[in-house]
Parts: structure tokens; sequence; C-alpha cells
């Protein structure tokens, strides 16, 4: 049950990725809710790389610079956080954070840079 989730989780995420790398079409510019664009993709794949086991959700915002802006997801035992940056654009990154008992227990990033998975 826990890995069907995972794979939902996943598939949702590099969905959003994927969608948002499609732009906007016509309705007004593209904008990024909040953080901006962080100067682009690869702030998120910078974050991933310093996000530790255990970690807590405001630990997390702070290395990523801004709260998650892209949806969260309750489970009975698991929490998910997604941030995504550079939406609109060609540089589109997106991440989701999974926290169990309060502490990162997973992390997914996916954009331009390849999609990279640690599970802990």
């Amino acid at each position: 049950m826990q890995m069907r989730r995972f794979r939902v989780s996943l598939g949702v995420l590099l969905l959003t990725a994927g969608l948002a790398a499609c732009g906007g079409g016509g309705g007004g510019p593209d904008d990024v809710t909040g953080g901006g664009d962080g100067g682009g993709s690869g702030d998120l794949y910078a974050a991933y790389d310093r996000i530790g086991p255990g970690m807590s959700l405001a630990q997390v915002e702070s290395i990523v610079g801004y709260g998650h802006n892209n949806g969260e997801a309750h489970y009975a035992d698991r929490d998910d956080y997604n941030w995504i940056e550079g939406k609109g654009t060609s540089n589109v990154s997106a991440m989701t954070v999974s926290f169990t008992g309060g502490g990162v227990n997973l992390k997914i990033v996916a954009g331009a840079k390849g999609t990279f998975t640690q599970a802990y």
C-alpha cells in the first residue's frame, strides 16, 4: 500500500512538472506562486541535495527559501509537501518531500536536470 502511494505521489509530481513545462497560452503571463522563480530550476536541485533524513518541514522550507507552493497531501502514515519553480518555462522543476512522524523520509525532484529520488 505504501509503495502504491509513493507511485501516485511520484506520478503527480511528474505530471505537474510536465504540465507546467507546457507554459501558459494566451491567458496572460505565467507566474510562479510562492517563492518566485528562485533564480531558476537549479535551486530545487540544490535544496534536494541539502535535505536530509528526519528534518522538519520548517528546516526544509528554510533550505528551499520559501514555503511549499504546489500543494500538499496528508495520508494516515505520511504528509507530502510540493514545491515548483520556473512554472511556465522550459526550466521548470518540481520537488516533493514526504514526512513521517514529523521528519523527512522521502524526497523527489524532477525537471530539466533529471529525476532523483531518495528514501530513508
